[in-house]
């Protein structure tokens, strides 16, 4: 397998990635915080279903020139899978990561399932996550369904003026 998973993501101090209603209003959308340049880095996005439907607000596909795989176990959606944009199950994805000769990045964009089968599965390289200053109290939670304990190596850290702090890991294979 020579393509590495990223999981770049952003949410509360207290480890929400968004409110219980999937409100993410709260995340700071004044600059990039570094998005742009990290999103030259990946060929393919794989993103559950419910992700995709509200990415699809801001971009159907949600990321343009590049594979948007949407995980959904809905199969009456996988004739409208198109070269951008493929409905599939997880086994799919999987074999994707596996057998792709390409090398580009992966992007894991979520949600909380998906984030938690990647990484129970081994198959998370790094993870790369934006703090925002503020405490929501209740919400999504970035991790949950993990079921092993997971050990990640410190590789660097960026603070912005806004008091947004982006820190990244490498995982360690176990």
């Amino acid at each position: 397998m020579n393509k590495k998973i990223i999981l770049y993501i952003a949410c509360s101090l207290d480890g929400f990635i968004a409110r219980k209603n999937h409100d993410i209003s709260w995340l700071f959308m004044d600059q990039t915080y570094g998005f742009e340049e990290f999103e030259k880095s990946f060929g393919a996005a794989v993103m559950g279903r419910k992700t995709y439907d509200f990415s699809r607000q801001f971009s159907d596909p949600p990321f343009k020139g590049k594979k948007n795989f949407v995980l959904t176990s809905q199969r009456e959606l996988y004739p409208a899978s198109t070269d951008e944009l493929i409905f599939c199950g997880y086994d799919d994805v999987i074999r994707y990561i596996k057998d792709g000769d390409d090398g580009e990045g992966i992007f894991l964009v979520g949600g909380v399932k998906l984030i938690a089968d990647f990484i129970n599965d081994n198959l998370l390289d790094e993870i790369v996550v934006a703090f925002h200053p503020l405490i929501l109290g209740d919400g999504i939670p970035l991790f949950h369904g993990i079921n092993k304990e997971v050990m990640l190596e410190y590789r660097g850290s960026e603070d912005f003026s806004t008091g947004l702090v982006k820190l990244k890991y490498l995982v360690k294979k176990q």
